[in-house]
This record gives C-alpha cells, sequence and structure tokens, in this order.
C-alpha cells in the first residue's frame, strides 16, 4: 500500500484513512489501483486475515482530491454511518485554494445544482429546477498569496462536486480544476483537499477526530506552507 495512505482510525465497525490525490476512490475502468483495494490490502496485512475484508465506501472523494474519508466494514455500520450524514451529523471541512475573491471573508454559498451525468457535471441553476437540488456551504479565507486565496470550507449538504461547482459559480475556481475552471496545461496539482471528520462514533458513542493536512513540500500547497503549519490557531476554529 502508498506509503502516502494514512490510517488514522480503524476498528471493527469503520476505517478513517487519508487517501492520496489522483488515486480514484473505488475500481474503475482505468485500471489504476483504486483507495478502496489498497486499504483492503492495508488492513488484511495489519489484521493478518486470509481474505480480503469487504469494504463500504461512506465518503466518497472525486480523483484528484486528496484528504480524510470514511469506510465502514460491514452493512450495518454503513446503514449507521449513512443515517448520521443524512442528519448532518458529521462535520466536514475542507481547504480550498482558488483565484478570485470572495464576498466576505467568512461566508456562506448557497446555490441549487443539477448533476449531468452523462458529464459528470454539477451546474448552477435556478432554484426550484426539477431534479436540482441546494447546496449549502460556510467559508472562511485563511491568507493570499500572489492572487491566490486559501480557504476553509465546512459543507452542510453534500452533493455533487458542490465545492468545485461552487466556487466556480462565485468567480474562484480551484486551483487545477480544469472541469470548472481554465487553467493552463502547465498548471499541476488541484486546489482541494479533505482535511478534517468528526463525528460521534455511532457505536460506543465516543467522539472520533481525524485530520490530516496537505503534503507541504507539493504544489499547490507549497504556496500557503507557512500558514498551514501555524495550525491549530488557523484552521478548525
Amino acid at each position: 500500500m502508498s506509503s502516502e495512505m494514512t490510517v488514522l482510525f480503524c476498528d471493527g465497525h469503520f476505517v478513517v484513512a487519508v487517501k492520496p490525490a489522483g488515486v480514484p476512490a473505488q475500481p474503475d475502468p482505468s485500471e489504476t489501483p483504486d483507495f478502496l483495494t489498497l486499504l483492503a490490502d492495508r488492513i488484511r496485512a495489519d489484521e493478518e486475515l486470509k481474505v480480503l475484508p469487504t469494504l463500504y465506501p461512506v465518503l466518497r472523494l472525486d480523483r484528484p482530491v486528496g484528504g480524510v474519508t470514511l469506510v465502514a466494514r460491514s452493512p450495518q455500520a454503513h446503514a449507521k454511518l449513512d443515517q448520521l450524514i443524512r442528519e448532518r451529523a458529521i462535520t466536514k471541512r475542507y481547504l480550498v485554494l482558488y483565484s478570485g475573491s470572495l464576498p466576505e471573508t467568512t461566508g456562506e454559498l448557497r446555490h441549487w445544482l443539477f448533476k449531468i451525468e452523462k458529464l459528470n457535471f454539477s451546474k448552477v441553476v435556478k432554484e426550484g429546477k426539477p431534479g436540482s437540488k441546494e447546496a449549502l456551504l460556510r467559508y472562511r479565507v485563511l491568507g493570499t498569496h500572489n492572487n491566490l486565496s486559501l480557504a476553509e470550507a465546512e459543507l452542510v449538504t453534500g452533493r455533487h462536486h458542490q465545492i468545485r461547482a461552487q466556487f466556480s459559480e462565485a468567480g474562484c475556481p480551484l486551483w487545477g480544476d480544469r472541469k470548472y475552471g481554465r487553467w493552463p496545461r502547465e498548471i499541476r496539482g488541484f486546489g482541494l483537499w479533505a482535511w478534517k471528520l468528526d463525528f460521534v462514533h455511532p457505536f460506543t458513542g465516543e467522539m472520533v477526530v481525524a485530520e490530516s493536512l496537505p503534503p507541504m513540500d507539493a504544489d499547490p500547497w507549497n504556496r500557503f506552507a507557512q500558514l498551514l503549519q501555524g495550525r491549530p490557531h488557523n484552521l478548525g476554529k
């Protein structure tokens, strides 16, 4: 298993681990080694199992996005965690690196998104359009440097490509996101990282807090390495 992939929490119910950016969340037609299979390999080795464990993804990160994600180890655990998501009882925080300027340093973005399946794309539409869903996130700008800004975003809803689509609609496309913004081919990396999850364990009642910052030696995060390494006073407040 990739040395970049870190397990932050693991018990008999679920696993919280870090998906490297660029790794598909689960098997796809590209046949690239995927996060779910790599994680199953890791668990089999760590627990000396004879067969690969069956895993059930709870949160799915887009292929270019890295960071903290959640995987259940049984259908029962998946159902419990899915219920927490529906109840908005899992806090999901992301780091967002983007160009442009948001209207306030702290605020909300609220839109209606319509998913176009054949294009794997979420379009911002007028409220009430049939098939659309409300998308809401909270954000806080952490710093700006050379026409780029870094923000923390907390998802209130969990829509397809939500942060990517909403920031783009606000005139702030994410670094390297060519689906929702215009970036030259020489731009490397992707300006979205799932940095923190927290929720109450649905079986034990304990608080689970898992966090992971992006690699500081990689573009684009190296541009804000000093600010990010100044955590916790900059993040999670």
